[in-house]
């Protein structure tokens, strides 16, 4: 998969979604700022080489350490180092890797002014963490590659699994990206489960209006499309009945996938149509 590839549809849906997201003209720059580091650390094809594209961005070291967040950031003499909780999944590892990325071309300025971690309020933390984790998902499947590589195929967590094998990134990644862009599969939701108490808990679901995970109740749980999934080492896929926080039920239609990291990722394709009551004549 091209990592450049853009045509003339992806600027016109860019541009009407800076009109009603203000935020996403930072999200652009970044964009763009990748499109060049990439350039000059020649990453052309995915999967992206994200340890090439750290030295490229200053990264001198990454290190697989214990630690009690997923990662962080350090400058040291002669630049920056990586430091990676030794817990996290390859997947895991690469999407830390391109978030750090992302803060230094997002706050290399700041940062060349100390030593440990920009202070910042609580309102910008917030902000510049969402924007890194946009720039971590670009970074490892660029939106633009995206559409031309699933335009003109119909929603599947098949496909999900190639772009997710293809780009070395997690399934919640690849959906994530994919409702990022509102032409792409629109009217689909992904939803992801993972076990509790050995029980199934919707933990997030994408697009993310709208809906609360943890209201979303399978019905039948054991039997469920989750949780033969959860069992096997393939899609699993058949008509499911969810609610939603003891509201009247639906069935749909939906496939299921289990992760490497222990989670399972649904798509919910479309609802079963209502059955038409045929009245006999008299």
């Amino acid at each position: 998969m091209d990592q450049f590839a853009t045509n003339r549809i992806f600027l016109e849906t860019e541009a009407a979604l800076c009109k009603k997201h203000p935020e996403r003209v930072h999200q652009l720059e970044l964009v763009r700022s990748i499109a060049s580091l990439k350039a000059k650390a020649r990453c052309y094809q995915l999967p992206t080489d994200v340890d090439r594209l750290a030295r490229e961005a200053g990264i001198i070291a990454i290190r697989i350490v214990s630690l009690t967040t997923r990662g962080r950031l350090l400058r040291e003499p002669g630049g920056y180092v990586v430091e990676l909780d030794s817990k996290l999944s390859l997947n895991q590892r690469r999407f830390v890797i391109a978030h750090e990325i992302s803060h230094l071309l997002v706050e290399k300025d700041l940062m060349l002014t100390t030593f440990g971690r920009p202070q910042r309020s609580k309102t910008r933390h917030y902000f510049v963490e969402k924007l890194c984790d946009f720039g971590a998902r670009e970074i490892l499947l660029p939106i633009n590659s995206l559409r031309n590589e699933i335009a003109g195929l119909s929603p599947s967590l098949e496909t999900v699994c190639k772009l997710s094998e293809e780009a070395h990134c997690s399934f919640e990644l690849t959906a994530e990206r994919i409702c990022e862009s509102p032409s792409i599969w629109d009217g689909c939701r992904f939803i992801s489960w993972t076990t509790h108490k050995g029980r199934l808990l919707a933990v997030r679901t994408w697009p993310e209006r709208g809906v609360d995970p943890e209201q979303i109740i399978l019905k039948d749980e054991k039997n469920s499309v989750v949780m033969r999934a959860l069992n096997t080492a393939s899609v699993a896929k058949d008509w499911q009945e969810l609610s939603y926080a003891g509201r009247e039920q639906e069935t749909v239609y939906l496939e299921a996938v289990a992760s490497e990291e222990g989670y399972v990722l649904a798509l919910r394709l479309f609802k079963q149509p209502p059955r038409k009551v045929v009245r006999p004549l008299k």
